[in-house]
């Protein structure tokens, strides 16, 4: 196939250079004073800049989803080529040259099965076929409906005989579907089936979200791991797939035990599904794999031959009963140095469980141990890392290891310390070192907060392998977008007001920097970085982690891949992990559900951080400018009002219980009689005011007005305030002047003969909190 030139780089990469340029240039206009043109070109460029940066970030998505579009036809093609192609790998890498274990399969005697007439259709009478492997494809398209429900014990080989008949259903020319392996611990019942199943066939393999939505009705799901959803939610889960999947084939597995449990206690069932139960291994089939991996001459296995033909019911034979022990103790004993007799010690392993805890414990020690030529990594280190990842799988809970999720708690310190040192500068540059202080608390907290969200913020590239290394570049390829975006707007609208400002340029494009690179980590890109270098400092993940994740997926076969995802080769060996750091008082923790919820998507993760960080700033920026700068105001002249002091006092406060509220009150006003007070503003700023403090009454005879008058610098304010109702809407006469003092005058307009009071409580002014900064930008002395 030709290869399409990246015509989506062309934005980003015009927006880049315009950014440094843009950059140098403003910073040279700074520092020569040069002329406004030059300054108020300055914010121009920015936007273009930051205009270029979205475009190439919306181009990127668009050609990423552009072929999808065009001909659903050749997604289809490509989708069914890109499975085949996975799960072929899969099973490779699962049985590097031998033949697979025989896992046999029969109709279920538990009753969770729908009649009969209702799966295999009227006057049939049978139950269908039982039989081994890959058979099970036959098996489901002889089926009226092509339902079918696979269940059996842990590890009894339900994912593998998916995985085979998966790769058999292939062959098939009757099917005009593609089977798909959806592994159901990563969905959500209160989410549709469809509109799961649909945004994870484009995470996973890379397909536009109308792309995936279309092609669900030419797909076969293969539904794996029922179980793996909380208890609560399995009968609503049942109900989902029998409601939504009625009149499509698909494919379910689940562990007996729960989906038994499911079905007695809900009434939940499939109304048009066969359930068959995965048979345990019989010895020959089992003693026959172990031959495949035994050297010419070797007798390392004998007794463990004659042990399994001599005690077919011993606690090593029933341990044997499912493919996931067999093949964990021939990979064990693969190349441990004690032989696998050591297993037909009664002492040491007396039942079946200890058996299978040394097995699941053993096999990471044995596929990194040092008697293997291939060896890469210490098994110690290969432990410890695989439980670092398990322990990531588990706050999340669930069974994917989603690189692109990772975050340690340093990306939400370094994010906060980053936006706390940006608020930190810009409020000292606009207020003062208060506000400042103020500011770095805000956004600092804020952007910690932000940082812990993760997700993916592009959607793969069908075109490349749907895989974690492809979709963390593409993240990457979206950070430097965001941070052409973030640091392009921002350092033009800064430099913009402090063009003529050399000593302030400095702070302008630090406050830039800052703002760019706090984006550029927050992103699933940078997240993902900081926390592996984090982690490999602490010895809990390698310095190349990818490198290592792959490493384990393909040549230990420790992992295995599911489109962009990892997941352990069984649930029992990630457990098994788990376990082992709850024996050693590590308890997992587990995520709280809001993380989860707004987390996933391409959009609306990183949208979401920077809106979350654009309202902090904000209400931040006029909280502080609401609460400074207040002055209290002293009567100099004129009528004498009554002061009230009122205690106030706060319950449990022990350094200050009792404050006191000071309200003044002008009584028995009447009419015709002006009242005229004058007042002087206390404290020595020289900011001009800009609102009232407290609020204003008259009280005593309903009905009753009064005009009330301010005066100041020249300007006069009026107010009428009517008996019997509050105002605090006053506005402060509009003057420039930054006058101390000001005159009140109030006049009552109405003659009834009752007295009238008039009372300002909590009296006061405001400064403007943005004097100082204006002045600067003025280039006045301020």
């Amino acid at each position: 196939m030709r290869r399409r030139s990246p015509k989506w780089a062309v934005p980003l990469v015009v927006a880049v250079p315009l950014m440094l340029a843009s950059a140098l240039y403003q910073w040279t206009l700074g520092l020569e004073k040069a002329d406004q043109f030059g300054g108020a070109l300055a914010l121009p460029v920015g936007i273009v800049t930051a205009g270029l940066a979205v475009s190439a970030l919306v181009v990127a998505v668009q050609a990423l989803r552009r072929d999808h579009r065009e001909d659903d036809d050749e997604a289809f093609r490509a989708l069914a080529e890109a499975v085949r192609a996975q799960w072929r790998d899969e099973e490779r890498l699962r049985l590097p040259g031998n033949r697979p274990l025989v896992i046999g399969w029969s109709q279920t005697r538990r009753r969770v099965q729908a009649a009969r007439s209702a799966v295999f259709g009227e006057g049939t009478g049978g139950h269908g076929r039982d039989g081994e492997g890959a058979e099970l494809a036959d098996a489901l398209l002889e089926l009226r409906h092509r339902q079918l429900v696979v269940i059996g014990e842990p590890g009894a080989g339900k994912t593998a005989l998916m995985v085979r008949t998966l790769l058999e259903l292939f062959t098939r020319s009757e099917l005009d579907r593609i089977p798909v392996l959806f592994p159901l611990s990563a969905w959500d019942p209160k989410i549709g089936l469809n509109t799961w199943m649909a945004g994870r066939l484009a995470e996973d393999h890379g397909l536009a979200p109308e792309t995936a939505l279309g092609l669900m009705s030419r797909i076969l799901p293969v539904l794996d791991g029922l179980d793996e959803i909380p208890s609560p939610l399995r009968p609503k889960a049942l109900r989902g797939i029998d409601r939504e999947l009625s009149d499509r084939p698909f494919l379910l597995t689940c562990r007996r035990d729960e989906y038994e449990t499911a079905v007695r206690d809900s009434r939940a069932f499939l109304s048009r599904a066969r359930v068959v139960e995965v048979e345990p291994i019989d010895p020959e089939d089992a003693i026959a794999f172990f031959s495949d991996a035994e050297m010419e001459g070797e007798n390392r296995w004998d007794p463990i031959v004659r042990h399994l033909r001599e005690h077919p019911r011993s606690p090593l034979a029933r341990a044997l009963e499912t493919p996931l022990m067999v093949d964990l103790l021939r990979a064990v004993y693969r190349t441990r140095a004690e032989p696998p007799a050591e297993l037909l010690d009664t002492g040491r392993f007396p039942d079946r469980e200890s058996i299978e805890h040394h097995l699941l414990n053993s096999l990471i020690p044995a596929v990194y141990s040092d008697r293997d030529p291939d060896r890469r990594y210490r098994p110690d280190r290969a432990r410890r890392w695989l439980t670092t990842l398990s322990r990531h799988m588990a706050a999340w809970g669930t069974r994917d290891i989603e690189l692109w999720r990772l975050r340690s708690p340093a990306v939400p310190v370094l994010v906060g310390l980053i936006l706390a040192y940006g608020g930190w500068r810009l409020g000292e540059l606009v207020f003062d070192w208060t506000g400042g202080l103020w500011l770095a608390a805000a956004l600092g907290t804020a952007g910690a907060v932000t940082a812990l969200i993760p997700g993916s913020e592009v959607p793969v590239n069908a075109r490349h392998a749907a895989e974690a290394g492809t979709l963390l570049r593409w993240n990457g390829i979206v950070a430097v977008g965001w941070t052409a975006l973030v640091g392009g707007l921002t350092g033009s609208l800064v430099a913009t007001l402090l063009a003529d400002h050399h000593d302030l340029a400095g702070t302008g494009w630090v406050l830039a920097a800052v703002f760019a690179l706090s984006a550029a980590l927050s992103t699933s890109w940078g997240a993902y970085h900081i926390s592996r270098l984090w982690l490999a400092l602490r010895g809990r993940l390698p310095f190349f982690l990818m490198r290592f994740v792959q490493d384990a997926h393909r040549n230990t076969a420790v992992l295995r891949r599911v489109g962009a995802v990892y997941q352990f080769r069984h649930a029992r060996l990630q457990d098994a992990l788990i376990a082992q750091t709850r024996d050693e008082g590590r308890e997992p923790r587990r995520l709280p559900g809001w993380m989860r919820i707004v987390s996933g998507n391409w959009l609306r993760t990183p949208m979401l951080r920077l809106g979350a960080l654009v309202v902090t700033a904000c209400a931040a920026f006029w909280g502080f400018a609401l609460l400074a700068k207040a002055d209290a105001v002293s009567v100099v002249a004129g009528s004498q009002p009554r002061v009230i002091d009122t205690p106030v006092c706060i319950v449990g406060d022990p350094v200050q219980p009792c404050v006191r509220d000071t309200t003044l009150a002008w009584e028995r006003l009447r009419a015709g009689q002006p009242h005229t007070t004058t007042f002087e503003i206390l404290g020595g700023s020289r900011a001009p005011v800009s609102s009232w403090r407290g609020g204003w009454s008259a009280e005593g005879c309903r009905g009753s007005a009064v005009d009330a008058a301010i005066t100041a610098g020249g300007a006069t304010s009026r107010k009428r305030l009517t008996a019997g109702r509050s105002s605090s809407d006053w506005s402060w006469p509009q003057t420039d002047r930054n006058t101390t003092r000001f005159t009140l005058t109030l006049t009552r307009v109405d003659t009834r003969p009752c007295p009238l009071t008039v009372k300002w409580q909590s009296p006061g002014v405001s400064r403007d909190p943005f004097y100082a900064f204006w002045q600067r930008i003025k280039g006045r002395d301020g």
